[in-house]
């Protein structure tokens, strides 16, 4: 007889199963999740800002439905990258070529220590209830129960 312990994080999880970009969750729901882009806001001209943000607004009020925006930003550790760049500075023979890149090893390490530099990631979120159909997806599921449905109505 073994003392194995199988409980995982995945038992607290409301995650059933991922597929092709859907979240299939445990109550039968589903949410359809797209990363999406980003633009440097601040860097287009009022006019431009003006068309997005009215372009936005009228998406947002067009939808009949829930969505949610997801934005994850995550802390970059840059240094393996500071260290390629030392590298690639030693190897160039040509001094002026030497110099460039040391100035430029130097002010990605000084806007480092000025600033935390974040790898932002953006996704939209666009839930389907299965009540909407009358009818669940996947069937409520008990612990360590298997479930089987059909893949392709989801």
């Amino acid at each position: 007889m073994s003392n194995f312990i199988q409980s995982t994080t995945q038992n607290y999880l409301e995650i059933f199963d991922v597929t092709n970009d859907l979240v299939i969750l445990k109550d039968g729901s589903v949410a359809l999740v797209l990363a999406v882009g980003s633009l440097n806001f601040g860097l287009l001209a009022e006019e431009e800002q003006d068309a997005i943000i009215y372009s936005y607004a009228g998406l947002l009020n067009s939808l009949t439905f829930h969505i949610e925006v997801v934005i994850r930003s995550q802390k970059k550790d840059v240094t393996a990258y500071l260290k390629y760049v030392k590298e690639w500075e030693d190897k160039v023979l040509s001094p002026l070529r030497k110099t460039q890149i040391r100035r430029y090893r130097e002010f990605v390490g000084e806007l480092v220590k000025e600033r935390r530099i974040l790898d932002k990631k953006f996704y939209v979120a666009i839930p389907f209830k299965s009540i909407t159909l009358d009818k669940s997806i996947v069937p409520q599921i008990k612990k360590k129960e298997t479930i089987q449905f059909d893949r392709a109505y989801v």
